[in-house]
């Protein structure tokens, strides 16, 4: 019998007992049986609440119990999603359905105080943007939305840079170039690790540079003026960037980039202003030359293990020697004449390759260790 008919049945008795009396019994048979149905309508078991749906019943009791028992020993709310399943044969409600029930229940809230009103309108708030931007939630198959903050942290942290938005969180700057990065969870993180793993140099107190993932921004500050925000350097991916202030060489996955000024010839190239990042090539280093080029396409940045740039020098410290361009370059290389610009391989003794190189006020220091480290062995005897 359904749960509604039970119910019926049971109306249905109390009107009857309600409506008979002892004195309408003819006789005393008609008693006991009047006496035995009202013993049986009195049955607790007869007149316990009995559920209308066995689904709403157990959905009610997994969301009590996700609040409820959450200071219970055991997972009570994992059992409960067990005996759904076992029941119904699926599983319990989804996201949505319960979101609907949720929304119906605030729905019904009559009206509350002013300082009520402020904490529902920011629970309406968040029910009409519950979507995550970080640890997002995945089904078998599924794969993330096409949404700017489902992409790469270091493409969005350049996307926000490349837009205005001030990576300084501190007091200086105006706020409203750094409101774009609390826009959501994923900006903000991308902007923290961006600090964290990324290159933040400044070379002078008007020029400073922010690398990350590859990406090189730049800031040059005029005095009197607002704080300028920072434009993206059009270089391939940049791995390292050297400056003195006013010339600038970035090490990139295609070779060696260098814009700024020029006088003294530290960028190696023709002109005295070089106003975008342009290729630097090695004519001159014919060893250098050669070895970037068995380089793989994308790895021309394997040339550079180390770099000294000043206002009148640069050194570029490869595996194959060390070059030099700027002033005084007649000091370090041959073949130096008027009207000349570019790198020069710096003299050294013959099949001499130096692992480490120093720069200090013009003077070049170069070592380099043995390639096998022997024991020395004593030659006179030991004293007791």
């Amino acid at each position: 019998m359904a749960n509604n008919d039970v119910l019926n049945a049971v109306a249905c008795i109390d009107e009857f007992l309600r409506g008979i009396d002892a004195a309408n019994c003819a006789d005393e048979a008609s008693m006991l049986v009047v006496a035995r149905i009202q013993r049986l309508y009195e049955h607790p078991c007869l007149h316990r609440e009995l559920p209308t749906d066995r689904k709403k019943a157990l959905l009610n009791a997994y969301r009590v119990s996700t609040t409820v028992a959450r200071s219970i020993p055991g997972d009570v709310t994992s059992a409960l999603a067990r005996a759904y399943r076992a029941e119904l044969g699926e599983d319990i409600a989804s996201h949505e359905d319960a979101l609907d029930d949720l929304t119906k229940a605030m729905q019904a809230i009559p009206p509350l105080c002013t300082d009520a009103k402020v904490h529902m309108g920011r629970a309406w708030s968040l029910l009409a943007s519950p979507t995550l931007s970080m640890d997002i939630p995945l089904k078998v198959g599924e794969s993330l939305p096409d949404t700017v903050y489902t992409l790469l942290q270091g493409t969005i942290w350049s996307i926000l840079m490349a837009s205005g938005a001030s990576p300084e969180l501190d007091g200086r700057g105006p706020v409203s170039l750094k409101l774009p990065w609390f826009l959501c969870r994923k900006f903000l993180f991308a902007h923290r690790i961006a600090e964290k793993d990324g290159v933040v140099a400044y070379r002078s107190i008007r020029n400073s540079f922010r690398l990350y993932a590859g990406r090189l921004f730049t800031r040059h500050e005029i005095v009197g003026a607002n704080r300028a925000t920072f434009t993206r350097v059009c270089a391939p991916p940049t791995v390292e960037i050297h400056s003195d202030g006013l010339a600038n060489i970035a090490v990139t996955a295609k070779g060696l980039y260098g814009w700024g000024s020029n006088d003294e010839d530290v960028l190696g190239l023709a002109s005295a202003v070089v106003a975008t990042p342009s290729r630097i090539p090695f004519h001159r280093c014919p060893e250098v030359d050669r070895y970037e080029r068995s380089l793989p396409p994308w790895g021309k940045d394997r040339l550079v293990l180390g770099m000294h740039l000043s206002f009148c020098q640069s050194f570029i410290h490869t595996p194959v020697g060390i070059v030099v361009a700027g002033t005084f370059q007649d000091c370090f290389s041959d073949g130096v004449h008027a009207g000349f610009t570019g790198f020069l391989p710096v003299l050294l003794p013959p099949g001499f390759v130096p692992d480490t190189m120093m720069v200090s006020y013009g003077m070049l220091l170069v070592l380099r260790q043995p390639a096998v480290h022997r024991r020395t062995q004593r030659l006179w005897p030991a004293r007791h």
